[in-house]
């Protein structure tokens, strides 16, 4: 979509670049909204599933990894932040830990901070990336396991790590992933919130491929974990990155519990 936009931009006069700009936007809304459509009364599962299977995060022409996270995931002025302050953090506590990484996706984000980390265990709901995952990364000591967060057991560790995961969840979805959060001593949060620092957290929408703040537009929202309805009970928190993006800001929250 952007990369449309930036050649309308170039090719076209301004006095007509803002029209049919709008115009194409409104197009894009119109098909994300018909897709979402499609993924109402679908589990986790088969909802994430559908979503890499029709590329409704995008996808990386040239490359046969047919699973693609989304820009927030491969984009270096948005990923190279976050490992820096991952490795940093890491650093200040003076000994490795044990991480989960829940809902890993396609793990290029999970691919440059396993060396951080003692165990490390990976989970998604797709079978099929796990799978994946699973023979490309073979030899990088990671326990890959197919969990759906909402129902199943989550893997122990010191270290839970939830990368822009629910900010695509409903808030019956993340409200059944809160009370398992308490097994970890730290939970690292990345979540796409409004620039504007005002807004109403945690609004709800339903599970699948866009956020909160692109769900609902003009009365933008975005998950705090912290806030009601999921109280999340924390004995400390700090802001390790912030990255601002054309939608919002990108946010990572390490939270001690």
């Amino acid at each position: 979509m952007y990369v449309i936009k930036w050649a309308l931009k170039k090719l076209l006069p301004l006095v007509f670049y803002r029209p049919v700009s709008t115009f194409y936007s409104a197009l894009v809304r119109k098909r994300q909204l018909s897709q979402w459509k499609d993924l109402q009364h679908l589990s986790p599962s088969e909802a994430f599933g559908m979503i890499y299977r029709e590329e409704m995060w995008g996808d990386q022409k040239g490359d046969a990894n047919v699973y693609y996270s989304g820009g927030g995931s491969h984009k270096e002025e948005i990923v190279g932040p976050y490992v820096t302050a991952m490795d940093n953090f890491v650093k200040s506590c003076g000994q490795k830990l044990d991480a989960v990484d829940l809902g890993c996706g396609d793990f290029a984000v999970g691919g440059r901070t396993r060396h951080l980390f003692n165990s490390y265990n990976a989970c998604d709901a797709v079978e099929s990336i796990i799978v994946r995952n699973t023979e490309l990364f073979k030899n990088s000591n990671v326990n890959f396991s197919v969990t759906d967060l909402t129902t199943e057991e989550l893997p122990h560790g010191d270290i839970a790590i939830i990368r822009q995961v629910l900010q695509h969840l409903s808030n019956n979805h993340i409200k059944a992933i809160i009370p398992k959060l308490y097994e970890y001593k730290y939970v690292l949060v990345t979540e796409v919130l409004p620039k504007n620092l005002d807004f109403t957290p945690n609004e709800d929408i339903p599970t699948g491929f866009l956020t909160r703040l692109a769900f609902r537009q003009k009365d933008s929202s975005g998950v705090v974990v912290t806030q009601p309805p999921f109280n999340l009970k924390v004995r400390d928190s700090k802001t390790l990155c912030e990255v601002e993006v054309d939608v919002g800001v990108i946010k990572t929250i390490l939270y001690v519990l």
